[in-house]
């Protein structure tokens, strides 16, 4: 298996979310037409607004219990993730804030398969021009400002709360709103 693959068992225990996390991409608006296309089976998640790759696997965990329930509101357990990923319940506000554009260079790739290998994973991995980071330097890539914004998380709160207890929580919220 490649090294700096981020792996997490989801909750059925049938499937897990892989996470890779790329630096220097070259070919991210190529990367989004293969999606688009239905020819690359992937997420492709803007890092910077992720504070830690646990907050992927709940997404993506909300994201394959609701296909495995036939409850997507989305059309793809991938732009699942990325809506579940969002405080909002605007569904092209969180695909278009969560998912990355053409522009991008740094990318948070997540596959979520029965493949207990990895070679999904690596079989995206091919495809993208760029640099393999360990997932640990999201810590580097984060814009916390900009995801407190997001989520609308204060500082009162953080008085309370670290922020990825934080992201989880409005998350959630969401379902309530």
């Amino acid at each position: 298996m490649i090294d700096n693959i981020h792996q997490t068992p989801l909750e059925n225990k049938s499937h897990i979310a892989y996470q890779v996390l790329l630096t220097n991409v070259k070919n991210t608006k190529q990367l989004r037409e293969l999606i688009f296309a239905n020819q690359l089976n992937c997420c492709l998640i803007k890092p910077k607004l992720i504070v830690d790759p646990w907050i992927v696997s709940v997404a993506a965990n909300r994201a394959l219990e609701s296909e495995l329930a036939n409850t997507m509101i989305t059309k793809s357990i991938y732009t699942e993730t990325l809506y579940n990923l969002s405080s909002s319940k605007n569904i092209s506000e969180s695909l278009k804030q969560f998912s990355v554009q053409d522009d991008e260079s740094d990318v948070l790739a997540m596959v979520i398969t029965c493949d207990v290998t990895g070679e999904e994973m690596g079989n995206v991995i091919k495809q993208i021009e760029g640099n393999i980071v360990p997932i640990e330097k999201l810590k580097d890539i984060v814009d916390e400002k900009l995801v407190c914004k997001l989520h609308g998380i204060n500082e009162k709160e953080l008085k309370v709360s670290d922020l990825s207890n934080s992201v989880l929580a409005h998350m959630s919220y969401k379902e309530f709103k």
